[in-house]
């Protein structure tokens, strides 16, 4: 469909991308945080290896489901927990306030993850846990992308573990039939990657809005050649979740 060769995709575009994304999730953030309460099982798996931890910082937390399991499980660190979205954020917050333990060690904040340096305003200057779950694929271009992998490894303490995963919409009969194509948009699609696509999203299977957003499908090849540019060493590759099993690509990561 597009260019094997990577093309160098435009700051233009990128921003529209960004900005497309950034519309969806503060449209749609009600109706989107009351599908996504439950953890999935990839992340479910890598829970207790999380418990141990000092300080977790998570990049893109959405609604903040990850922290209110941590919490359920009795996680004694420190959380902060960054978005884009303010309504995710507000969901978040509000969420915290309704949870059994209530500790006050989770904090919450906007934060624009394609602007960088990140300006997070956490009392920790380091974090021997950094986990992106299901936001990367959300980071349009490779030079937005490399920054993104920069970032984590500047605020990953030494010894420190980055856990990640990145939608593999392509491996869902279902996803790819919501693929669309960029026509749609004022996008030149000589700028664009295979993996580069334009995902329709509806509340409901009935309903007839459609309502876009931009996600890149990763292969693990491209992850590894990311996460070993800024030294950091790849641990392990694995997937999980969806009805196939496959849905989501995960890679944990060390500092060394």
């Amino acid at each position: 469909m597009y260019n094997h060769v990577m093309p160098k995709m435009s700051t233009a575009t990128s921003q529209k991308l960004l900005a497309l994304n950034t519309a969806f999730y503060e449209d749609n953030a009600r109706s989107f945080s009351s599908t996504r309460y439950a953890i999935q099982p990839g992340v479910r798996e890598l829970l207790p290896q999380m418990l141990n931890a000092k300080a977790i910082l998570d990049l893109g937390c959405g609604n903040g489901n990850l922290a209110l399991s941590l919490d359920k499980a009795n996680f004694m660190g420190s959380y902060f927990g960054v978005d884009n979205s303010q309504g995710l954020i507000d969901n978040a917050i509000a969420t915290r306030e309704q949870s059994v333990n209530h500790k006050t060690n989770y904090q919450f904040q906007v934060v624009d993850l394609a602007k960088t340096p990140w300006q997070i305003a956490s009392d920790q200057h380091l974090f021997d846990i950094i986990v992106s779950y299901a936001t990367l694929h959300h980071i349009p271009g490779l030079s937005f992308q490399q920054a993104f992998f920069y970032q984590v490894s500047n605020l990953l303490d030494s010894n420190g573990t980055f856990i990640l995963s990145c939608w593999q919409p392509l491996n869902s009969p279902r996803l790819a039939k919501r693929i669309l194509n960029w026509n749609k948009l004022d996008i030149d699609p000589n700028e664009l990657s295979d993996g580069d696509l334009l995902l329709d999203w509806r509340a409901d299977e009935q309903s007839e809005t459609q309502k876009l957003r931009y996600v890149h499908q990763f292969t693990p090849d491209k992850l590894k050649s990311l996460g070993e540019a800024t030294g950091l060493i790849l641990k392990e590759t694995f997937y999980s979740d969806g009805k196939e099993g496959n849905l989501g690509l995960y890679q944990i990561w060390q500092n060394p």
